[in-house]
């Protein structure tokens, strides 16, 4: 009796856990603009897959034919289930293949959140070893002092001769040891292919986050590069205690709770009025795009939803393993994309998992018609 009252509450609960993944995978359809707590249910995709499997498991080790309902909803969602984790063939990478990085570096630790004098020495290091032929930054900051001209090391030091620096903000400093300088924040674009043309997509919902674009002359073909950097949640110190309280099960303030998900709301819909505006300006593009850079969101999102729709996943046609480029308590997150016109054939694709900021830098290997 007991044990068939158990295992009719574990089968009811399972149910219920497929279910939720199925409807985590249509939440990205719809824009948030109209039903904002869609998006938040996408986020937990990655539970609810997990939960999955743990019950497909649990079946099988019980020797229980009920693990084909979650076997079912995993099989029904298993083009989604690749953009966490992919498992691609190994390619030929051409002589001729160009590689394109895209990295927040988080201001090159200017306010040393790391506690660690060395990381802007560890991040062009990096960007050195790799030696990508295009870089894009967010988060990009340079200054005119000789400790901090990231942009001039990048270009004389490193070989980027071309360059398109969008300095979405500007602080004038007066310095006691190099009097006045000025101190550059926004998106970059490196690169040691001639660079023919930029512009940005400025947001109208949003000053510190936008997206510029670059037309780069490959060899005499030209390909047209956006770096975006979408609406950031701005999750604070005390919103990331609160996060950490309720992953280790002990009681949260429902206030603190309601910030988040009010930071969560306002962020889910500005992004949707911005991808609508990056949208716009690809397809009027008259050359193959790659889209790449910070979305601030996961892959069962409205946003990717959008972005993708029409070009290839550098990730999802050449990665291996998860996808996580978001180094914090969310680690499962990935949130820095490279998306290709399905011109650009796709080579390779890499996650440099090294801890200088708060993001991985990802860089991607294709091809380009000659």
């Amino acid at each position: 009796m007991i044990r068939a009252l158990l295992r009719n509450t574990m089968l009811t609960v399972n149910g219920v856990v497929a279910i939720s993944l199925l409807a985590s995978k249509y939440s990205g359809l719809i824009s948030p603009e109209t039903i904002w707590w869609l998006a938040f249910v996408g986020m937990l995709f990655p539970a609810f897959l997990i939960l999955n499997l743990c019950f497909v498991l649990f079946w099988l080790l019980n020797r229980k034919p009920y693990f084909i309902v979650s076997l079912l909803a995993l099989f029904f969602c298993w083009t989604q289930i690749r953009t966490f984790i992919s498992f691609s063939k190994t390619t030929i990478i051409p002589k001729d293949a160009v590689s394109i990085m895209t990295y927040n570096v988080k201001n090159f630790d200017l306010y040393n959140w790391s506690h660690n004098s060395e990381t802007r020495h560890k991040i062009l290091s990096l960007i050195q070893r790799e030696n990508p032929d295009i870089i894009c930054f967010q988060e990009f900051y340079s200054q005119d002092t000789i400790e901090q001209k990231n942009e001039l090391f990048l270009r004389d030091s490193l070989g980027y001769t071309y360059s398109y620096f969008n300095k979405t903000f500007t602080r004038h400093y007066n310095s006691r040891k190099h009097g006045l300088i000025d101190l550059h924040w926004g998106l970059a674009v490196f690169s040691k292919f001639p660079i023919r043309d930029t512009g940005t997509v400025d947001f109208s919902n949003a000053l510190s986050n936008n997206c510029q674009w670059a037309d780069v002359d490959i060899r005499g073909q030209k390909i047209r590069v956006f770096n975006t950097h979408l609406q950031s949640i701005h999750l604070g110190y005390d919103d990331y205690k609160t996060i950490e309280k309720i992953e280790e099960e002990k009681t949260a303030s429902w206030l603190k709770v309601k910030n988040i998900l009010r930071k969560l709301k306002s962020a889910y819909a500005k992004r949707a009025v911005q991808v609508a505006q990056i949208n716009e300006a690809t397809q009027s593009s008259s050359v193959p795009v790659v889209v790449c850079g910070d979305f601030n969101d996961q892959p069962i999102s409205y946003s990717y939803h959008k972005l993708s729709n029409g070009l290839v996943d550098a990730f999802v046609e050449k990665g291996n393993g998860i996808g996580a480029t978001f180094v914090n308590k969310l680690s499962f997150f990935r949130i820095d994309y490279l998306l290709f016109s399905p011109s650009l054939p796709i080579y390779n694709y890499t996650t440099i998992r090294e801890n200088c900021s708060d993001h991985y830098p990802v860089m991607v290997r294709f091809g380009v018609e000659q």
